[in-house]
């Protein structure tokens, strides 16, 4: 997901500083529409840095980019994967309302918690599972795989919209559930906000060239 692209604008800039590569064409999706539009009007302006061009930007959901062939890019990063919203489904209108049930959950108050905090940890695991299997799938072999600003369970930040714990990433990887190389897996503090971190990955395979190619 690009969001309105300003966070691809700020990657293509340390790309550029820290390793000298450019002249890229970038691609990205995002499920709002609004979004879609704001970051084709910004780049068709001509925001892109460090030489890059924009292949394009359409809406879509990033679970399923069945429309896009395998192994067909350079570099694959989210800014921001989107957690799913109210894994439980209370379908309570009233957000508050809804939060307190999670929070009950979190501190064994609501029936049954251990139990429901079984089935909300494995949801989102899966909803996790599904995103990033289609970051690795249309990342050509050798490629890195970033997912950045991955929020803390809910549980352990209530001031966020809950996320995975970051052991999820290494069980994933150790159990060949994405088609990566595990020693390149590296959970790093995100800088923006500490209490979230970023994920890189690296795609099985030659490493690619990523100055000679395209990135979403």
């Amino acid at each position: 997901a690009c969001g309105i692209g300003l966070n691809l604008v700020l990657t293509l800039e340390v790309l550029k500083e820290a390793h000298n590569i450019t002249n890229l064409v970038v691609y990205g999706n995002d499920f709002v529409p609004e979004s879609v539009r704001i970051a084709n009007k910004l780049m068709d302006k001509g925001i892109l840095p460090a030489q890059s061009q924009k292949g394009g930007i359409c809406q879509s959901d990033s679970k399923n980019l069945h429309f896009i062939q395998n192994e067909m890019f350079d570099l694959v990063f989210t800014g921001y994967l989107t957690p799913m919203w109210d894994p439980l489904e209370t379908n309570l209108k009233d957000e508050e309302e809804m939060w307190d049930v999670y929070e009950n959950i979190c501190i064994g108050k609501q029936k049954d918690s251990e139990a429901l905090l079984k089935e909300w940890t494995m949801k989102q695991e899966e909803w996790f599972t599904q995103w990033v299997a289609e970051m690795v799938r249309i990342a050509k072999p050798g490629a890195a795989v970033i997912i950045e600003q991955v929020s803390q369970v809910y549980c352990d930040n209530e001031d966020d919209w809950d996320g995975v714990h970051q052991t999820f990433w290494k069980k994933q990887v150790d159990n060949g559930v994405w088609d990566v190389d595990p020693d390149s897996l590296d959970i790093v503090t995100a800088q923006i906000d500490s209490q979230r971190y970023n994920v890189f990955m690296r795609k099985k395979g030659k490493k690619s060239d990523v100055n000679q190619g395209n990135t979403p």
